[in-house]
């Protein structure tokens, strides 16, 4: 038996490479073997796999060196060719291998193929040869012969390739190959054809100009290779731009028919130029080349060429150029007494509008006076504009340009602001007025903004005067807008609204014309406790009117006006966020009018309430409540101090603001910003009696501190430029902790240690402290390095180095990291920073005796503590590589749908997760990044892989498969309505419940339950409940016509629920698909009940079926008396009645039908109880 182990390991490697390989061990003990992929890699592992089932031979033949490069082909491809076809492996020997030996190894039958189709192969090759001749190029026109005619010659009939290098080649190399024989006939022929030009030909050179070289060559060189064919004679033509002379090769005899043809051909092609502007070129071409073509249709020999050098060239025979010079002549001569061209000078910010929207005024232009406007490309900012056309047309345009220019130079863009309410009136119906307003000011247009936006502002543009003139007079009609419609709203409560208004507003109108005022009544605004009226006039008028409707409201019920004093500050905080706090104040009291002073007021802090008096009062004792508890919370006080004092003040890092809040935690203190106008005032709030307790505290700190003294300090002056180091960086951080205090330091270079210090006393000893303290660091400071691998540094240095500042600032170290310059150690062996000496010291640096290289050390310079500290932090930055094993099945889930699990787990954990290629089968997932994001990710990955293992031994437990065997019939009624019951069972029980597709003549079907062991068995039970209790049912099927169904069933199941209600017993019809679709099921508990129910149907049935017939006949009837006329009656024809046979003799003797005998006609007589006999009928079978 074949081992599958074999096998797979033979062909392991082709898995890598896409291939999918399939085994099948049959029953007749014989392997099938499945190979599926791309075509090339499927070919290489069937050959694979062929040489591992079959026995392997070898067997080594001898091919001559020279043949080993044919045998393995460009690129190796020959020689993959073959080892497919023969499935044998072919081994080549090297090129700089001696050996001559090819060694072949697969079947035995394929090393025969294999050895048949090499040794061909060499035999085949060993048959052709090659041969070079070197030949001077002089000669290769001959041995090419006009058109290349005696090359293809000398190649049909040695049946040779000859290989002629092209004139413009350096190499003088003709390479002949093919078949031996003919390799030695070809170059025999090429020898002949050279011995005999080489012995014969001649040297005559000409002299003709430059320029007419190139008709000599002629297209392609025809030229050449004419003057070859006619006389034999090859022509060269110097390749240098300098020289004139052309030279014929050839026998004497033919140089009387050469030299002619090479004069002739010269000759045969002049060329001319007429200088003509360059504008007129395109007016003399035309549009579309309209001009040129006609021009050239005379003359079909003729080239032109337009040049930008102001001149038109033209080629062809002698007399079509002379002719075609005299035309050109004349047309530009032509042109330049018509056409003219001028430049305009004009601002580059007009030409858009010389342009005018979609170029409609260079259209014009065009249109009107026949002349191209050339606009200036907008990058260049030139002012010139061009015109081309004719004299008076280039005149009159640039007159229109120029008028143009003035009128947009005189033009002014004003914008009046005017309330959008008054925009319609300034319009007028159907817009008079502002008809009227452009009648006056023709020239200015006014542009008023779109309806549905609520702007305010009114454009105007045109002349400059115009536009001035017409923004007063809109200015002046605006103000008396403003003054007849001044506006005010009137608070009504909607009570008393109806009253105001009167019958048919009787009295609105009244005040209307006792006060000459417009009052907008609103319409109904559903639940609000009263409405406004919006009065709207003169103010004096406007003024009257709101008195007078508030005396009328006041007339008609007890509306009083309370006044309730607040300091303006509490304003704000009343009226609330949005006025929600004062609304909700206004409905509670039963819409009452509360109304805030402005602030220029005669009393800021008074704020009127108005309304029914019980509102009003409970709205004003509401809000003096409520400001009561705003002014005892808000209390605010002001503490005066210097900004020097405040660093003081605050403490390092905030200390003693933080302790007096925590003190008092209602209190806030604010401190001035930088952006603050007043930069003197801290301004404390909160309770009263906090707020002044902490007012007398900062006002005693701020006494204490501005009782200023001066003292010194002995500090070394080798640590005074520490302090000014990084831009006073130690002595900026100092004086931000303890106040704003002077600090003088000597001269450089006068090595005085004296220091003086200035300010207040309490920040001037903290200052002294803190510098010595800074200076004691100094002194304790050591310098360390750390070995970082230099492709961490851009790690380490992040975000500008962001990360490194912070652990500097932190710890108070400095972080040096080496000089790209010292990467790379000198040529002495030691480093460009320094050398090492005999101490282990690299500039000072402790490198280590186990140091990897001084060019990745890291100096850290601090306290000791702090340098290791920042070391440990330093090295914990460092990507780490930690490898962790995770089931291969359990890949999938790790990863998520599209990555999306694994990218939110890097993200959370800040590290990146390599995951091995899924055809690699492999369980080691690595993880990288920083240690301490490593080991958190390492615990949440193995906490998955546990999490994943209780789910899939969870899903392993919950893939119990139970089934049992259910009646087709009672599968509806286990479903439910819409799946309700099925659903509730598998919510029940935590099951899944697989119902099989049913086919037409099953009764019964197996249906799956999955889930846990127990679940699925109490499933199973009670499943198998339902089916005992629905077979102990009564079944009974009916035949009900398929047209009664949905006449039984209702809307929406009305009726038949009904039905199954009142006999307690289940309908079931059939489906869409079944075979019998007037097949009805009744089944039920109750032998009777079924029975009821199915002569109920039954009736319904009968009832609606007779309901149909008499439709029917009611509208066949009515069909027939419409479709019947006596035109269209059908004639009866009878055939074969009894009238139309002859009568015989025994037919004329029988009798006539008794019409009185209740035998032959019984309904016809009387009823007797006795019949006569029947053999007396008349009536008989025929």
């Amino acid at each position: 038996m074949f081992s599958f182990f074999f096998l797979e390991k033979s062909v392991a490697r082709l898995l890598s490479s896409g291939t999918v390989i399939e085994l099948c061990h049959n029953k007749d003990q014989s392997l099938t073997i499945v190979v599926s992929g791309k075509r090339n890699e499927v070919e290489e592992a069937r050959r694979l796999i062929v040489q591992s089932l079959q026995t392997q031979a070898n067997r080594e033949m001898h091919i001559p060196k020279q043949f080993h490069r044919t045998l393995i082909g460009k690129e190796g491809r020959r020689l993959q060719e073959l080892e497919k076809e023969t499935d044998c492996r072919i081994l080549v020997p090297n090129r700089d291998s001696l050996s001559e030996m090819v060694k072949v190894i697969g079947p035995r039958e394929g090393i025969e193929k294999a050895i048949h189709r090499v040794q061909a192969l060499v035999d085949e090759q060993s048959k052709m040869a090659s041969e070079h001749l070197v030949i001077p190029k002089i000669y290769y026109p001959w041995i090419r012969g006009p058109d290349n005619s005696t090359v293809e010659r000398i190649m049909q009939e040695t049946g040779a390739r000859v290989n002629i290098p092209p004139p413009s080649a350096s190499n003088e190399l003709i390479t002949v190959t093919g078949e031996k024989e003919g390799v030695e006939k070809a170059a025999a022929m090429i020898r002949q054809i050279y011995e005999e030009k080489e012995a014969k030909t001649q040297i005559v050179k000409v002299r003709i100009s430059r320029s007419q070289h190139r008709y000599i060559i002629g297209q392609y060189r025809s030229g050449i290779t004419e003057i070859l064919r006619e006389t034999d004679v090859s022509v060269e033509v110097p390749t240098d731009d300098s020289s004139e002379y052309i030279t014929l090769r050839g026998e004497p005899e033919n140089f009387k028919r050469a030299i002619p043809m090479v004069y002739s051909r010269a000759v045969s092609v002049i060329t001319a130029e007429i200088p003509c502007p360059l504008w007129l070129h395109k007016f003399i071409i035309g549009p579309k080349g309209s001009g040129i073509k006609a021009f050239i249709g005379n003359y079909p020999k003729l080239r032109v060429n337009f040049e930008d050098d102001g001149f038109i060239y033209i080629e062809g025979t002698p007399e079509d150029v002379n002719s075609g010079k005299e035309a050109l002549i004349e047309r530009v001569a032509e042109l330049q007494s018509e056409m003219a061209f001028d430049t305009v000078h004009v601002h580059p910010s007009l030409h858009g509008h010389i342009i005018g929207k979609n170029g409609l005024n260079i259209v014009r232009l065009r249109q009107e006076f026949d002349v191209n406007v050339i606009m200036p490309d907008p990058g260049s900012h030139s002012s010139e504009i061009r015109l081309e056309g004719k004299r008076d047309g280039v005149q009159k345009a640039k007159v229109e340009i120029l008028s143009l220019a003035v009128k947009k130079e005189n033009e002014k863009v004003r914008d009046i602001l005017i309330e959008n309410r008054f925009h319609r009136m300034l319009i007028g119906v159907k817009g008079e007025q502002v008809r009227e307003l452009r009648q006056k000011f023709p020239d200015v247009i006014v542009t008023f903004p779109e309806p549905g936006r609520k702007s305010d502002i009114v454009s105007l543009r045109g002349p400059k005067d115009e536009v001035d003139r017409c923004y007063n007079a809109l200015q002046e009609t605006y103000h008396e807008l403003l003054q007849n419609n001044y506006q005010v709203q009137v608070p009504i409560f909607k009570e008393f609204l109806k009253h105001i208004i009167g019958k048919d507003g009787y009295r609105i109108k009244k005040v209307i014309e006792e006060t000459n005022t417009r009052i907008d009544i609103p319409s109904d605004a559903g639940s609000a406790d009263s409405d406004v009226l919006i009065v709207t006039g003169k103010k004096a008028d406007v003024a009257k009117a709101e008195k007078v409707l508030q005396q009328m409201q006041s007339e008609l019920a007890s509306i009083v006006t309370l006044e309730l004093k607040v300091p303006q500050l509490l304003h704000r905080t009343l009226i609330g966020v949005g006025g929600r706090l004062i609304h909700s104040i206004v409905e509670e009291c039963g819409g009452v009018q509360v109304k805030f002073p402005t602030q220029d007021s005669k009393n800021p802090d008074v704020i009127s309430i108005r309304g029914p008096k019980e509102g009003a009062e409970k709205a004003k004792k509401l809000l003096a409540d409520l400001a009561k508890d705003r002014e005892a919370s808000s209390f605010t006080a002001e503490v005066k101090a210097k900004p020097e004092l405040f660093g003081f003040l605050i403490g390092s890092g905030g200390s003693r603001i933080k302790k007096m809040r925590e003190a008092h935690p209602g209190v806030r203190i604010l401190i001035p910003r930088q952006q603050d106008e007043d930069k003197d005032t801290i301004h404390v709030v909160g309770k009263k009696e906090e707020v002044l307790k902490v007012k007398k505290q900062l006002d005693d700190w701020i006494k204490e501190l501005n009782q200023s003294v001066e003292s010194t300090i002995d500090i070394d002056p080798k640590w005074h430029s520490h302090f000014w180091a990084r831009a006073r960086g130690a002595l900026r951080e100092i004086q931000s902790q303890c106040g704003d205090v002077f600090v003088s330091f000597p001269k450089p270079g006068s090595n005085s240690s004296r220091v003086t210090l200035k300010g207040a006393k309490d920040c001037v000893e903290a200052t002294k402290a803190k510098m010595l303290e800074y200076v004691a660091e100094w002194q304790n400071q050591v310098t360390s390095g750390v070995h970082i691998d230099p492709k961490y540094y851009r790690l380490l240095l992040r975000n500008r180095g962001s990360h490194i500042q912070e652990l500097s600032q932190q710890y108070r170290v400095q972080i040096k990291f080496p000089e790209r310059d010292s990467l790379a150690p000198s040529p002495g062996g030691g480093f460009v920073n320094g050398d090492i000496n005999a101490s282990g010291l690299t500039n000072g640096i402790d490198v280590g005796d186990d140091s990897p290289s001084a060019n990745s050390l890291v100096s850290v310079t601090g306290l000791s503590e702090n340098v290791e500290k920042v070391k440990e932090l330093l090295l914990a930055e460092l990507p780490v590589n930690e490898a962790v094993s995770v089931p291969f099945e359990f890949h999938r889930s790790l990863i998520g749908r599209q990555g999306a699990e694994i990218r939110k787990f890097m993200e959370e954990y800040n590290v990146s997760v390599q995951i091995p290629p899924a055809e690699q089968h492999l369980d080691e997932i690595r993880l990288v990044g920083r240690r301490s994001c490593v080991q958190e990710a390492l615990s949440a990955i193995l906490e998955k892989v546990e999490q994943m293992k209780k789910e899939a031994k969870d899903r392993e437990l919950k893939g119990f498969v139970a089934k049992v065997s259910v009646p087709v019939l009672l599968l509806p009624k286990m479903i439910g309505f819409k799946g309700q019951d099925i659903q509730k069972l598998r919510a029940k029980y935590d099951v899944q419940i697989s119902i099989p597709k049913q086919n037409e003549n099953e009764t019964t079907t197996d249906v799956s339950i999955i889930g846990y062991e127990k679940s699925a068995n109490e499933c199973k039970a009670e499943i198998e409940e339902m089916v005992n209790e629905f077979k102990s049912l009564t079944i009974q099927p009916i035949a009900l016509d398929c047209r009664v169904h949905s006449r039984l069933i209702g809307q929406r199941g009305k009726n038949i629920r009904r039905i199954m209600e009142k006999y307690n017993v289940e309908i079931r019809f059939p489906r869409p698909g079944d075979a019998d679709p007037n097949l009805v099921t009744v089944f039920g508990k109750d032998d009777d009940s079924v029975y009821d129910c199915i002569d109920d149907l039954r009736n319904i049935e009968e009832e609606f079926l007779q309901d149909i017939v008499d439709r029917n006949t009611y509208s066949d009837s009515q069909r027939l008396k419409e479709s019947w006329s006596p035109s269209e009656q059908t004639i009866l024809e009878f055939v074969n009645a009894p009238w139309q046979r002859s009568s015989t003799a025994e037919e004329a003797n029988k009798p006539v039908p008794d019409m009185s005998n209740l035998q032959e006609f019984p309904s016809m007589g009387e009823e007797t109880t006795s019949l006569p006999g029947a053999g007396t009928s008349v009536w008989h079978r025929r």
